[in-house]
């Protein structure tokens, strides 16, 4: 793997203006490691790793609001010596601005995925994800005007989500047309206060076998049929949507990425036949809860403001 090491340390990295190669990084405390890993013949993976006395964690291309800056200076650097490769990344929506948007343009971000999870404002405060609706659609505009390619995680299944809630969701992935989508149901993690409050219900099984699992570790609304229902259905509706946009395009004569319009165009009308089956079956779905006492929805401890900084890892 090749990597860079930041010159200087996480707190003061927006005023870094170099890098250097590592060929075996031992980074110490303080220090963020930037890994450059191989996802493909086009695209690089980047990933930061933040070390401390306790051991290192992976965090977003962010790295919190106090290091305001350093994506600047990131992509001067590696103009600087000629390095400037196509990657993608994992970015909070509430990082991105105009600037932040242009300079990683320039460093050579061809992908970002935002981790959206949620279009209810409501499930996003119980996630204490820090971030809002608006804070999505606008960093998915300024990274399209950048000639960016914009991706979303999407998190069904978080304790008390309603059906209109799941409907919102779906609504942020018409209205913002992201490139790609990556779907999950909520998962506790061992360590983390989502984990902790959802405990008690935790049966035998307590992680999956892989990451198609889509299994429920708590009591959610519906039962997990439901939801590996529903993530054939968003992704059928979501193929359905760049199908539509596609064909759009070649009908008004933008033939600049025809190929991949045929593509996306061939692939909603297979999803298109599936969607009256997959609705059907999710309505009937819907029906049954997956218990008399579901997980009622989970009352934000944090504010907002406090929920958008990283969190102290426990080792």
């Amino acid at each position: 793997m090749k990597a860079f090491q930041l010159i200087g340390g996480s707190a003061d990295v927006d005023q870094t203006t170099a890098l250097k190669d590592v060929a075996q990084p031992d980074p110490g405390p303080g220090q963020v490691l930037i890994r450059v890993g191989g996802a493909g013949a086009c695209h690089s993976d980047v990933s930061l790793m933040e070390f401390s006395a306790g051991g290192a964690r992976d965090v977003p291309m962010t790295l919190g609001h106090e290091n305001a800056g350093w994506i600047e200076a990131f992509a001067r650097a590696l103009v600087a010596r000629g390095a400037v490769v196509p990657f993608r990344c994992l970015m909070r929506a509430d990082g991105i601005d105009a600037t932040v948007a242009a300079a990683l343009k320039t460093a050579g971000c061809a992908t970002v995925w935002i981790g959206a999870e949620s279009g209810s404002q409501r499930v996003l405060d119980a996630m204490e994800k820090g971030t809002r609706v608006e804070q999505i659609d606008r960093a998915a505009t300024l990274l399209r005007e950048a000639g960016i390619e914009v991706c979303f995680f999407l998190q069904f299944g978080f304790p008390g989500e309603t059906l209109a809630e799941i409907e919102l969701t779906l609504d942020m992935v018409r209205r913002n047309r992201p490139d790609d989508i990556g779907i999950s149901v909520s998962y506790p993690l061992p360590g983390t206060p989502f984990y902790e409050r959802v405990r008690a219900q935790l049966g035998d099984k307590q992680n999956w076998v892989d990451s198609s699992d889509l299994d429920m570790m708590y009591q959610a609304t519906f039962s997990p049929d439901f939801y590996r229902t529903l993530h054939a259905f968003v992704h059928a509706k979501f193929r359905a949507w760049r199908a539509a946009a596609a064909l759009r395009a070649l009908a008004t004569g933008s033939h600049r990425a025809a190929r991949q319009q045929f593509a996306q165009l061939g692939a909603g009308l297979t999803s298109l036949s599936k969607l009256p089956m997959l609705s059907r079956r999710l309505r009937e779905q819907a029906k049954t809860a997956a218990s008399a006492n579901p997980t009622p929805v989970l009352v934000p401890i944090l504010s907002r403001q406090a929920a958008a900084l990283p969190t102290e890892q426990r080792h």
